[in-house]
């Protein structure tokens, strides 16, 4: 038997991609030396593996600097500040949204996955400002399916350059899937972006755009600025003027009911911060 099926039958609640994790940390020995998945396991007693692989449920952390909003029996509302990642890759992770989010309610676990605790949508690492989690299954299965339909998301995003108001439509690729770039052009391409913006205010010496999505493709803001002429500040990944903070804000959230009208309407606490 091959490594990685012994260890799929001794730790079947760890995903393909958790256990390729192990590996790549060092956690899974043989013998007291570092092994391959795809090694052939001749005595598995010799086989060890670091005790964070045992670990089933994600830790909460009741110390992390995320401030609740506002919340009720079926939503938390609560500004995320940059450079925290929104959901865990595995159990053993810690300092993430979602770790936060169960020293709020831990019952948070069960609602969707329990690494991601009822989160109904994610933020770049390096994003800050407004996100909210759904706290019961009907909530989060409800508000999942007509997400585009029924939520607004507005951000704020300091630039160098000014853009005019308007939407803006273009097409993100995915020529390079380990890229961490996402390639976008004028023409067809893998996934329609639509990104509205709402004005463009000078900020000091930079400019402060007010923005609406009208899709939701990864990095979509970030990549359509760049493409745009508009990269943010503090954006290195898109060439965007040096700054230790990404000058990107989630600024507020709109929910509406089923016939539209407006339920929830939470804006971040989060100011500009030029550092």
């Amino acid at each position: 038997m091959r490594v990685l099926a012994y260890l799929r039958q001794s730790l079947p609640f760890l995903t393909q991609g958790q256990l390729q994790r192990a590996f790549d940390l060092g956690w899974i020995q043989y013998d007291g030396k570092t092994i391959s998945r795809n090694v052939h396991l001749d005595n598995p007693e010799r086989l060890t593996f670091n005790d964070c692989l045992k670990i089933t449920e994600l830790k909460p952390q009741a110390d992390l600097s995320c401030e609740v909003l506002f919340k009720d029996d079926n939503f938390i509302f609560f500004d995320k500040p940059a450079n925290m990642p929104s959901v865990a890759q595995c159990f053993w992770e810690t300092g993430t949204v979602a770790n936060w989010l169960l020293s709020q309610d831990v019952q948070l676990k069960n609602v969707s996955s329990p690494l991601e605790s009822g989160l109904l949508h994610r933020l770049d690492t390096a994003t800050q400002g407004v996100m909210v989690t759904a706290r019961t299954t009907e909530a989060f299965s409800y508000y999942r399916d007509v997400w585009n339909d029924h939520v607004i998301k507005e951000y704020e995003a300091m630039t160098a350059r000014p853009l005019k108001s308007g939407i803006y439509e273009a097409y993100a690729i995915n020529k390079n899937k380990g890229s961490a770039v996402i390639a976008v052009s004028s023409d067809e391409g893998d996934r329609v972006m639509k990104t509205e913006i709402l004005s463009c205010q000078p900020y000091q010496d930079v400019y402060q755009i007010r923005i609406r999505l009208h899709t939701g493709v990864r990095h979509q803001i970030r990549a359509h600025l760049a493409f745009l002429g508009a990269p943010i500040i503090g954006d290195a990944l898109y060439e965007g003027q040096a700054c230790e903070v990404l000058q990107l804000y989630s600024k507020r959230i709109i929910i509406k009911d089923e016939n539209g009208k407006t339920r929830y309407d939470v804006h971040s606490n989060l100011k500009v911060n030029l550092l």
